[in-house]
């Protein structure tokens, strides 16, 4: 009887089961479509939006399977990326991420955790590994590609199981649509799915603690899987410890008697944390406490709100940004608070995200360079399982709102998903790194509330970086004779151009790297496309520390896209370039002479000069400067002179200028050198000049202890060092954005900057003299006949033909020189301003050139061969106010009509510095003008720094509150560092030539720097005490 009863029960549990299975088969059905809807959604970016919170996440797991440790030693080079590792312990190397403990061994700062989670999925990777190899190259093709499905796997899991949680309260519709906007309209998609991240993890966690929680169902089993659980969201993010004490709190309050069981199965993960963080890190809080090395945590209660406030509507990082419709979630848990059944949990709910929001507000409130409110995702099933009462309250109207705040944050996702960069964000923190963490956290939390770092300020930026077809090769590797190595190579992304490359040797990244590269021929046969990806790298030789050392580089496709791995490559070392040995002329059958050397102080020397070998045309050679290769001469042209003496007709006369910006005062010596032809033979020296720098041509002396205010008078004296005996000031140019490699020219523009900038400050540092040079150098250019003014300034001055053509006079440097330095001509004014007149379009706005096309001189005109531009129209704008107030007032009409369309950005498209600086002068002219915004902003650091700098002189000058002055210092000393050594090196982009014309140029001007931080350094000292400047 009791053995028929046994089988009655077991019959009729399992039938309970099949009826319940089939009860939940629709759901199970829509949970499953959501997954794998979620799941090829998330990868279908074909991208990681990661950090270095997931680099070691990326690889452990593999180093799991194959070494069997959580120690990072196996995959150093992996995790560090490609930057240098802490060499002891205590130590914070490159790669800040990974930490050294006492038994010298590697580890990462975060929680092991995560990787421990998702490791079985990468056992297929692991499989596939064994079949082929473990080449550093296919393990990091592997596991990028690994982290991307691991992390998209666990989020769909985590999508597709809040569905069946929210389906437990409310209807299909209601549950589906949240569930979307869970998956789809939160960092939950841009977030958790792309990379290993310890929030998807977390999130996972969280749902099932309320899928147990909600289930309010009491046995042993369940309050051991609901301890695990807690005591796993606890160790995977210490925060979460926050949200896993309010779950504590519920099952004591829910099931005493099994409470034992809850606080053994937390107790399991706790204590294995707490053995990883004795015995492997050596520090009872982990790789945070070793990290931490001692320092307490800053706390600041005073500004917790602030930091609450920044949490949820911050620009950068506030929940409300970019998931409006959470808004309504406190609503939910007061709605939950009235029923009994879900009171408890409500309350326990609700006061973990206060807290864990109080905490992270006191603490640290930034999430780093990231996409919206990061420290928040592993909150937000919380949140969602709050929101099912609140679409029940509603009508019609609040659901409407409710699904167009949801729209809102989903388009804001999709943007994020595909095209987030962090560009403008990341800038700025590098920009501004602090002097130590408190520094740092003042700094980031300032650019979290700027709305210029805003995702949905930056326009996105769309790139596949999982499979971005990486191809390449390094090459050939040479030492010349003063310890200098070389390595050549190639990289092209498809057909794409690499943004750069960085060299490891014997996997240790050197300093420096290459962002230039150039066309090769064999690369374009190889590829089947003429995109230029040939690179050099040099650095001292010393770095080798091995005979056949060997090489790899780390490229990258975009500025914010991770590297990847070039195959590495073993070359071994060449034999040392032995010294020059000086042939003579008639020994080599050469001929020739150096004619001009010219010192440009700061930016180089000219060389010029002629080399011929009869009727045979040179080859590449090569110039020295002090014993040292410093350019290849390989361009040469006719010269009658020699060709006349010589009786020969082939080319042989060249220009080189040798970008030398800081040569020492004394003797110095160039040479043209025969490179050497093979291993056996060495250099030939065919002909040598030696040249002397005065100490007027070296540069002013620097030093780091110097005061502020010293450091204006250095500014003061580097720019009249630069000044030309002339009066002028010359300019850099390039053939693109990046400042490499650049040619000078002398042109009237620059020097009129400079001129206009700081006038109104010419009383200090005794700059009147140095200004009144280059005010007598501009009206020097105002011809005699017709009044105009050429871009190059007058034919007939002395340096013309070396620094510049005679070029067709222009509307804009017309009108900038009658304004800063006229003549007392009215005649000759009038007659500048006729021909200014005769060539206007017909909705009266003045073009570029003062001539016809059929009588260019040395202009390389674009699509419109005469435009209108934005820049000329506000130089004869205020011309005009100055001559002809009438007149002005007429054509600010006509400019204030174009001002916003930006095909009237001819000449300022991509440097808009020189049209931001004339914004006051308009609006005090009475004349305000409205930009188009998206010329506004410049994608590249330093630029945004010099528009930084112009913004904060128009603030200062303007009149500001004196605590914020504490800015203008921070940029002052910023720019001064090293000597003003930004100044040179990163120049402020002034302007461009019409960008639709044959050939590109791009201008840049140090000295406008100078002069720019000259008029920041005086509108600070006018605005406030001056006893900070002085410091």
């Amino acid at each position: 009887m009791s053995v028929h009863l046994f089988c009655t029960a077991i019959w009729q549990r399992v039938l309970d089961r099949t009826v319940h299975f089939v009860r939940w088969d629709r759901n199970l059905q829509i949970a499953l479509l959501l997954f794998c809807t979620s799941f090829l959604v998330f990868n279908s970016n074909l991208r990681t939006i990661g950090a270095v919170d997931t680099y070691a996440a990326r690889y452990l797991p593999l180093s799991i399977w194959k070494n069997g440790s959580l120690l990072l030693d196996p995959i150093a080079n992996h995790v560090a990326q490609g930057l240098a590792v802490p060499q002891k312990s205590g130590q914070q190397g490159e790669a800040w991420w990974m930490l050294k403990t006492q038994q010298e061994k590697l580890v990462s700062m975060y929680p092991p955790v995560t990787p421990l989670v998702v490791a079985p999925l990468y056992l297929p990777a692991v499989i596939y590994l064994n079949a082929t190899d473990w080449s550093p190259q296919r393990v990091e093709r592997v596991a990028r590609v690994m982290e991307k499905l691991a992390a998209s796997f666990v989020t769909s899991i985590c999508v597709a199981w809040m569905f069946l949680l929210l389906r437990r309260q409310s209807e299909v519709p209601v549950a589906a649509s949240l569930t979307t906007l869970f998956a789809f309209g939160t960092s939950t998609w841009v977030i958790s799915s792309q990379a290993l991240w310890m929030h998807g993890v977390a999130q996972l966690l969280v749902i099932g603690l309320l899928w147990l929680a909600v289930s309010q169902q009491k046995s042993p089993g369940r309050a051991l899987f609901g301890g695990l659980l807690c005591g796993l969201l606890g160790c995977n993010r210490q925060p979460d410890a926050i949200l896993a004490m309010a779950f504590v709190a519920y099952a004591f309050a829910l099931d005493r008697r099994n409470f034992g069981f809850f606080v053994f199965g937390g107790a399991l993960p706790v204590a294995a944390t707490f053995a990883y963080n004795l015995q492997v890190v050596g520090h009872v809080l982990g790789g945070y406490g070793l990290a931490l090395g001692g320092n307490r945590i800053l706390m600041s209660w005073t500004g917790t709100l602030e930091g609450v406030w920044g949490l949820l509507v911050s620009p950068v990082h506030g929940l409300l940004t970019f998931s409006p419709f959470l808004a309504f979630a406190p609503l939910g848990l007061l709605l939950h608070a009235k029923q009994p059944r879900t009171r408890l949990l409500s309350m326990a709910v609700g006061a973990a995200v206060v807290c864990q929001i109080f905490f992270y507000g006191a603490v640290n409130w930034i999430a780093g360079v990231s996409w919206g409110p990061r420290f928040l995702t592993d909150a937000l099933p919380l949140l969602f399982w709050a929101l099912p009462p609140v679409i029940r309250h509603f009508g019609v109207i609040g659901r409407r709102a409710f699904a167009a705040l949801g729209l809102i944050a989903v388009v804001s996702s999709l943007i994020g998903a595909f095209g987030y960069n962090g560009i403008a964000h990341a800038a700025y923190l590098g920009d501004h790194p602090g002097r130590n963490y408190k520094e740092h956290k003042v700094n980031a939390e300032k650019a979290a509330w700027m709305f210029a770092h805003s995702p949905w300020k930056s326009l996105p930026v769309f790139f596949n970086d999982l499979f971005p077809g990486l191809y390449g090769s390094i090459d050939r590797l040479s030492i010349s004779s003063d310890g200098t190595a070389t390595v050549e190579g190639w990289s092209l992304f498809g057909s794409r151009q690499p943004f750069d490359v960085h060299l490891l040797v014997d996997g240790v990244r050197i300093p420096g790297g290459a962002n230039h590269f150039e066309y090769r021929e064999d690369v374009a046969k190889f590829m089947g496309n003429s995109a230029a990806g040939a690179w050099k790298i040099s650095f001292p030789a010393s770095l080798m520390k091995s005979d056949r050392p060997v090489f790899s580089a780390w490229v990258r496709s975009h500025p914010n896209a991770p590297p990847w791995a070039l195959q590495a490559f073993e070359l071994p070392k060449p034999v040392v370039v032995a010294p020059l040995v000086a042939l003579t002329p008639a020994e080599a059958s050469w001929k020739g002479a150096i004619d001009v050397v010219h010192v440009y102080p700061n930016r180089g020397v000219d060389v010029v000069g002629w080399t011929t070998r009869g009727q045979l045309a040179p080859e590449n050679l090569e110039l020295w400067l002090d014993g040292k290769r410093v350019a290849v001469i390989d361009a040469f042209h006719r010269r009658p002179d020699v060709e006349q003496v010589l009786g020969i007709s082939s080319p042989s006369g060249w220009r080189v200028r040798i970008p030398a910006r800081s040569l020492t005062e004394g003797e110095h010596q160039v040479s043209v050198v025969l490179p050497q032809q093979s291993l056996s033979l060495t250099p030939q020296h065919l002909i040598a000049k030696k040249f002397s720098v005065t100490a007027t041509a070296a540069r002013p002396h620097w030093s780091p202890s110097m005061p502020m205010s010293d450091m204006a008078g250095l500014a003061a004296k580097l720019l009249e060092h630069q000044q030309e005996v002339g009066g002028y000031w010359l300019t850099d140019y390039t053939s693109d954005t990046r400042f490499d490699k650049p040619g000078i020219e002398l042109n009237v523009f620059s020097t009129a900057a400079i001129v206009d900038l700081l006038s109104p400050v010419s009383d200090r540092w005794e700059l009147s003299g140095m200004l009144n040079r280059a005010k007598g150098f501009l009206s020097m250019q105002i011809e005699e006949e017709s009044g105009l003014v050429r871009y190059h300034g007058r034919p007939d001055m002395p340096s013309h033909g070396v620094l510049g053509c005679k070029i067709t006079p222009d509307a804009d440097d017309t009108a900038l020189v009658w304004r800063l330095a006229p003549v007392s001509d009215d005649k000759l004014k009038a007659r500048a301003r006729a021909m200014l007149e005769a060539f206007k379009t017909p909705e009266g706005l003045y073009r570029t050139w003062l001539s016809t096309s059929d009588h260019y001189d040395c202009v390389d005109p674009g699509r419109d061969p005469n435009p209108a531009d934005i820049g000329i129209q506000i130089h004869v704008l205020m011309w005009l106010n100055q001559v002809d107030a009438t007149a002005a007032r007429e054509f600010c009409k006509v400019l204030q009509s174009r001002s916003e369309d930006p095909s009237f950005w001819v000449y300022y498209k991509k440097a808009p510095a020189a049209v931001v600086w004339r914004l006051p002068a308009l609006r005090a002219m009475g004349c305000p003008i409205k930009l188009p915004q998206s010329l506004l902003t410049v994608e590249d650091a330093d630029q945004r720094l010099w528009l930084r700098i112009i913004e904060r002189i128009q603030v200062t000058e303007a009149g500001i509150d004196r605590h914020e002055l504490q800015i203008n210092e921070d940029l002052l000393r910023q720019v001064a560092e090293g000597g003003f050594s930004r100044v040179w090196q990163s120049p402020l982009l002034y302007f461009h030539n019409d960008l639709t014309a044959t050939v590109r140029r791009y201008y840049w001007s140090p000295e406008l720097g100078l002069a720019l931080w000259l008029r920041l350094f005086a509108a600070t000292e006018q605005a406030g005490p001056a006893a900070a400047l002085r410091r």
